[in-house]
C-alpha cells in the first residue's frame, strides 16, 4: 500500500514493528508500562493515542469539553478510545446511542455506569435513578460523581454514534457540548 507522505509501498508487518519502536514523546506523563501496553494493543495507532492522550491530559486535570472523533465507518474508532481509557484507568462511560432510543435511557444508562449500578433480575431492571429532564441529569450526575468519590478527576463521557443525538431532543447535543460547564457551575 502506499504510505501517506510519499515513501512508497511499505510491508504491513514492516509498518507495524516500526510503529512499536517509536519512542514515548517526552511530554508523556504517563507510566512507561502503561504506554508499552496500548503500543501492543493499539498497533500502529500511536498518532492517534498520543494526539488523544495530549487532549485528555491526565485524569485530574481539566481538559477540553468535547472531543469529536471522526473516520470512516468501521476502523476503530471506538476501540482506540475504549481501550485508551481502560488501559489508563479514566473514569468514563461509553454509551452506544444506537441502544438509547430516548434522552431519559442516555441519561439514566450513563448513571447507572457511573454508579457501577447494572440491571438485574434482583434489582428488578431498573435504574440506580430516574432521570427524565437534562437539567436533572446534571443535578443527579454531579451527586453520582460525589457519591463516587470522583469530584477531583475528569469524568469523560463517550458517546459511540453520537450522530444519533440529532434524532432526540432538540437540546440533548447542545447539552452534552456544554455539559463540561453546566457541571461546573
Amino acid at each position: 500500500r502506499t504510505e501517506p507522505g510519499g515513501l512508497g509501498e511499505i510491508n504491513g508487518d514492516l509498518c507495524c514493528r516500526w510503529c512499536v519502536k517509536m519512542s514515548i514523546p517526552d511530554y508523556c506523563k504517563y507510566p512507561e508500562d502503561k504506554i508499552l501496553c496500548l503500543k501492543e494493543k493499539l498497533i500502529c495507532r500511536e498518532t492517534q493515542v498520543f494526539t488523544l492522550l495530549s487532549i485528555l491530559g491526565e485524569s485530574h486535570h481539566y481538559s477540553y469539553p468535547s472531543v469529536f472523533v471522526y473516520g470512516h465507518t468501521a476502523t476503530g474508532k471506538t476501540y482506540v478510545v475504549q481501550t485508551l481509557l481502560k488501559t489508563l484507568k479514566f473514569p468514563h462511560i461509553i454509551v452506544n446511542c444506537v441502544e438509547c432510543f430516548s434522552s431519559r435511557m442516555l441519561f439514566e444508562q450513563i448513571l447507572n455506569q457511573l454508579q457501577g449500578h447494572t440491571l438485574s433480575a434482583e434489582n428488578e431492571y431498573s435504574s440506580y435513578l430516574q432521570c427524565h429532564t437534562l437539567n436533572e441529569f446534571v443535578l443527579l450526575f454531579k451527586q453520582v460523581v460525589h457519591e463516587q468519590n470522583l469530584h477531583n478527576q475528569t469524568v469523560n463521557i463517550v458517546l459511540d454514534k453520537a450522530e444519533h443525538l440529532r434524532e432526540m431532543d432538540s437540546n440533548l447535543l447542545p447539552g452534552f457540548l456544554r455539559f463540561q460547564e453546566l457541571v461546573c457551575s
